[in-house]
């Protein structure tokens, strides 16, 4: 997938950088059919180190991937001096907060119109920051714990310092089902924050940070 469409010295070079073969290939042929874009595609694909060897005036990578693999933070550093822009589902909020921190000119989701990308595109490579009201709502999210009833913190402390789901539903006198419920209420709000909170480990982590782990 490496290569530009065509060859034009006055368009944006750009480089996706995106695990997902057919979703990358997508976005190359979406940006390389518009003659009228202004923008080249120098490379698709996933490799960051590649994707900067193109000499790619903006990189476009798909940040919850990176998140994901713990790579993020390397591979916005390697970015350096190009201008870098986010692209993802919008589901993992704190992927695009940690990467607007990393230095991004800005994010757009895969809902986006093709004129919502290429306006992003183009505003990077000018050294302009795109901020998209979805983005403000983004960042503008809240960092501190979500607001939990007594009885969703009360699973929440039992279940991450060890109890089985059966033990906390015994423990709560309510049913396994119940108190699987509050667990999952748990994470919900901590998702609306932007916060993924899948596992045990997310979970605890998460709680002993915001300091819900006091007496049941």
């Amino acid at each position: 997938m490496n290569g530009p469409a065509r060859d034009s010295s006055s368009a944006i070079r750009l480089a996706i950088v995106d695990g997902r073969a057919l979703v990358a290939s997508s976005l190359q042929a979406l940006m390389d059919s518009r003659e009228d874009s202004g923008i080249v595609t120098v490379y698709a694909g996933d490799d960051i180190t590649a994707a900067l060897a193109s000499d790619p005036q903006v990189v476009l990578i798909d940040v919850e991937a990176a998140h994901r693999r713990g790579s993020l933070d390397r591979d916005t550093a390697k970015v350096g001096s190009c201008a870098l822009v986010l692209f993802g589902s919008g589901r993992d909020l704190e992927a695009v907060r940690r990467g607007m921190r990393a230095g991004a000119m800005g994010y757009v989701s895969s809902s986006a119109t093709y004129e919502e990308l290429r306006d992003t595109i183009v505003q990077a490579a000018a050294g302009e920051t795109t901020l998209t009201p979805q983005l403000a709502t983004i960042l503008g999210a809240a960092d501190g714990p979500p607001a939990l009833s007594e009885r969703e913190r009360q699973a929440l402390s039992l279940y991450v310092q060890g109890m089985k789901l059966s033990a906390v539903a015994t423990a709560l006198g309510v049913s396994p089902h119940t108190a699987r419920e509050y667990l999952d209420r748990v994470r919900d709000k901590y998702a609306r924050q932007g916060r993924v909170v899948r596992t045990r480990t997310e979970l605890y982590a998460a709680a002993l940070k915001d300091g819900l782990l006091g007496s049941s």
